[in-house]
């Protein structure tokens, strides 16, 4: 059996000789397409290197990879092995959230977090089959896709400010971009709802949002058009992302500002989150609702090319057990005193 040589390696765009300011608070978010098990069919993956497939190597770089990241959340999709990951995490000192698929796709998404850095205060699921009741002429909803969110209250940030996490993963299939777009569209309908409950439940003014996931859409969708359209720094990065439909387009902008973190941070998108052998795509974002409270601080480096060492020839290979790139990013917690 041929054994993974070279472990990931990872390292963050932030001098390390930095430290927070007083009064602040900061932590880290990974958000991960781990690539299911059940999805790797050898067709499709005939260049990847031989043992990179193989369950045990794949699962112990996987697992190291997770370590080296050193984050407070991880939002993984695709993620296929619960209960090995969750036995195995813990030892990491993560307690963790899950949903699987429905019907028979054994993948779901799940958060992990380190429970001695955030208290889970209240969780609930989004199932987009639930589009299925909601738009009876349209049997292409029915999709099987998930996602799941939870209220957080994070060690050392002020006692009423609650940290909303959600993760999803959106249908795949670029070709029905009207089920991707309606997706969307229901996920923010339901963190609008979920956000107005943690506020209400918590006592909370302000909750900060931050929805990580594999989107399936590149930066000039409808999909990730719509996401930001409610946010005053749109224009500027559909700009930068050369989108050709306005955001005008939208009669109804989602019901909450989100911007993207690496967009916010760089300006602009990862060149690409998604590579295999002939193709790469950015399809995974975390995004976040800005306000005085939290802010993105620093971001994990990606590959600028696929020439990059690490990425070259396609993924999955020795240093990348997916076939998608980890995003991470560390926030800032200020405390703020309310009036």
């Amino acid at each position: 059996m041929t054994s993974f040589k070279k472990e990931s390696k990872v390292s963050w765009s932030i001098c390390p000789k930095y430290v927070p300011a007083e009064g602040t608070t900061r932590f880290r978010l990974v958000s991960y397409n781990m690539l299911a098990q059940s999805d790797i069919q050898l067709p499709y993956f005939s260049y990847t290197p031989p043992g990179c497939l193989d369950w045990m190597n794949r699962s112990k770089a996987t697992l190291t990879l997770l370590r080296e990241l050193r984050s407070d959340f991880l939002c993984l999709q695709e993620l296929d092995a619960y209960d090995f990951y969750k036995t195995k995490l813990e030892t990491y000192g993560y307690y963790s959230v899950y949903i699987q698929r429905d019907g028979k796709e054994p993948d779901g998404c799940g958060i992990f977090y380190k429970h001695n850095v955030a208290e889970l205060l209240i969780e609930d699921t989004i199932k987009y089959n639930d589009l299925l009741e909601l738009c009876h002429d349209d049997d292409d909803l029915g999709r099987d896709c998930v996602g799941i969110m939870g209220a957080f209250r994070l060690r050392g940030a002020p006692a009423n400010h609650v940290v909303i996490v959600a993760n999803t993963h959106i249908f795949w299939d670029p070709w029905l971009s009207h089920v991707q777009f309606a997706q969307a569209k229901y996920l923010t309908q339901r963190l609008a709802e979920f956000k107005t409950l943690v506020s209400k439940k918590f006592g909370c003014v302000e909750p900060s949002m931050i929805v990580a996931g594999d989107f399936n859409s590149v930066p000039n969708s409808m999909v990730y058009q719509y996401l930001i359209s409610s946010h005053p720094d749109s224009k500027l990065w559909i700009e930068n992302n050369e989108v050709v439909v306005e955001v005008e387009y939208f009669k109804e902008p989602a019901p909450m500002a989100l911007g993207s973190v690496y967009a916010v941070a760089n300006g602009r998108e990862p060149k690409f989150t998604y590579c295999n052998q002939e193709f790469e795509y950015t399809l995974d974002y975390i995004f976040f609702s800005p306000s005085r409270l939290i802010t993105p601080v620093s971001v994990l480096k990606l590959p600028d090319s696929t020439d990059s060492a690490d990425v070259i020839g396609g993924l999955p290979n020795f240093y990348h057990p997916s076939d998608h790139l980890p995003l991470a990013i560390e926030f800032e917690i200020r405390k703020i005193k309310y009036a």
